[in-house]
């Protein structure tokens, strides 16, 4: 799985948030992060990373978490990444 939307807030800064089960979404964003530093680029990565090789009704709770966690995803104002097996049962 993998989706990237842009967001811009009021302070001019892009949110950038991957979401994806595989490592590749994770350096891809770590690659950009480093990026970042050199370029003093106003960007807040995010990552909801989903853990591998879900069960069926992992996959529902994961979506459902995410649904849940919406909020605090978007307005969270640092780098931050969301393990969902952290929240899976």
């Amino acid at each position: 799985m993998f989706f990237n939307e842009h967001i811009s807030d009021t302070k001019g800064e892009h949110h950038i948030l991957s979401f994806g089960d595989s490592s590749h979404e994770h350096k891809a964003l770590m690659e950009l992060k480093e990026y970042n530093k050199k370029e003093d680029q106003m960007r807040v990565l995010k990552s909801v990373k989903f853990i591998k090789h879900p069960t069926l009704n992992q996959l529902v709770h994961q979506l459902r978490m995410i649904q849940m966690l919406s909020e605090d995803i978007i307005g969270i104002d640092h780098d931050h990444v969301f393990e969902l097996k952290d929240f899976i049962l």
